[in-house]
């Protein structure tokens, strides 16, 4: 969830006093500015959530996201939502009061249309996967399972694909080998079984199991096996994250799978609503989120309801292969890409070209080998935060868009230009340098 360095390394409060020393530096001494300051704001903000310290999660987020406004920051933009909604949702799973529940759900589904727009015009891949898992927990506090699980097969399997030229990227989900989110996975895999024994539980008017298991449909049971394994490959790849210098057995964020398997041993199926509960907004939409009419808070009358089969998402029964140190090579902590502008110096020549004497096919080629070099190195969030620009300017390049790569290699900052020119791939360090402004060597 928002996943950073430190999860199942450290705990939280630890890792807020690490922040919170990190912040009392001057602006000028930030690699980024500014930028590494909100982006400092947006992780406190993320680990006070995690300590159910909201009040200081909140101003945390909104000096994050001030800034981020100001600026355009299209990247901690969508971060905020992501914490933002969280934050939310928790709210709503604490309040025993109906009409606070259900403001703090509506909210909670606003932040994360709002926030999948942004993730799907700009291409951030994960944050499309956290928004869209964020949606399907919503769904089943809503009590719709077949809403949450048509969420959770485009978040871990699917994706969204690109309706061509012109339209938005390409959205990999959790499981695309070209992504391989682990996070995600584990999450969705969790939820996916949560929505299965939801939708059991509605189809037998019954919050439990009682009687004998031939005494149900095939579906039904059909349902409660894959409802099992899904928990079950939730909770492995839960364990394979573990501190490895740690006493637990499990990330902390697995232990909610290892407590619904408890219960479903024990006959109890969910906590979740019998019987589904109006939405205020829309939640699910055939159309992108960025082309939806639906304007913000907007009354649903009807609920489409999807008849669609369902299977147990793909890669459930080979065992877990991930390690410790694979998990920081695979996937990404923070946020996916920052798109900043600059000046007009920097400018893209046609399709296929940047500037005169620079190929996009070629940088392409070259920003591959130099995110598969950083990859290598990286060790901290900011580091970690660059790879994703250079990922985000590759794809760029494939598509012939300069300028979109100029823009997002300006954000990977000296430490990829530096690495650039270490390993010899001099188109890719002469794109870094121009777009940093560097004066000739």
């Amino acid at each position: 969830m928002f996943e950073a360095i430190y999860d199942g390394v450290k705990a939280p409060c630890e890792v807020i006093d690490e922040l919170k020393q990190q912040r009392t530096k001057k602006v000028s001494e930030y690699p980024s500015g500014h930028f590494s300051v909100a982006n400092l704001d947006t992780q406190l903000a993320h680990y006070f959530l995690k300590t159910e310290n909201f009040s200081e999660a909140r101003t945390y987020l909104d000096t994050a996201l001030a800034w981020a406004t100001r600026h355009d920051c299209e990247s901690l933009i969508c971060a905020g939502a992501i914490i933002e909604s969280q934050l939310d949702l928790r709210k709503s799973r604490l309040t025993l009061v109906r009409e606070e529940r259900d403001k703090f759900l509506t909210q909670a589904a606003l932040t994360v249309k709002q926030g999948l727009r942004i993730a799907t015009e700009c291409g951030y891949s994960l944050s499309h996967i956290e928004l869209r898992l964020i949606r399907a927990q919503i769904a089943l506090h809503r009590g719709r399972p077949m809403e949450a699980l048509s969420e959770i097969e485009i978040a871990i399997d699917v994706g969204v694909q690109s309706p061509g030229p012109g339209g938005h990227p390409h959205l990999l989900a959790a499981n695309d080998p070209k992504c391989k989110y682990i996070w995600g996975a584990a999450e969705g895999y969790l939820l996916f079984g949560e929505a299965l024994l939801l939708k059991v539980a509605q189809s037998i008017g019954k919050n439990e199991i009682v009687g004998p298991a031939d005494a149900f449909s095939a579906e039904i049971n059909k349902d409660l096996v894959q409802a099992r394994k899904s928990l079950e490959r939730a909770e492995q790849i839960w364990r394979s994250l573990r501190n490895p210098n740690g006493t637990d057995d499990i990330h902390p964020d697995g232990k909610n799978a290892c407590a619904i398997l408890k219960d479903l041993a024990n006959g109890i199926l969910t906590h979740y609503p019998l019987h589904p509960i109006d939405m205020v907004v829309r939640c699910d939409d055939s159309r992108p989120d960025h082309e939806s009419s639906c304007g913000t808070g907007e009354v649903m009358s009807q609920q489409k309801e999807r008849k669609l089969e369902f299977v147990v998402p793909s890669q459930i029964n080979p065992p877990v292969q991930a390690t410790y140190a694979q998990v920081f090579t695979n996937c990404t902590f923070l946020s996916e890409s920052t798109n900043l502008q600059f000046g007009d110096r920097y400018t893209a020549g046609q399709a296929g070209s940047m500037g005169p004497n620079i190929s996009t096919a070629k940088l392409a080629e070259e920003l591959a080998k130099l995110k598969n070099e950083l990859s290598k190195r990286v060790l901290t969030s900011e580091e970690k935060m660059a790879i994703d620009n250079i990922d985000a300017a590759e794809k760029a390049a494939q598509e012939g868009d300069g300028s979109a790569a100029l823009r997002f290699l300006k954000a990977a900052g000296k430490w990829a230009f530096e690495a650039a020119t270490e390993i010899g791939t001099e188109v890719a360090a002469a794109a870094i340098k121009s777009s940093l402004g560097l004066p000739p060597a």
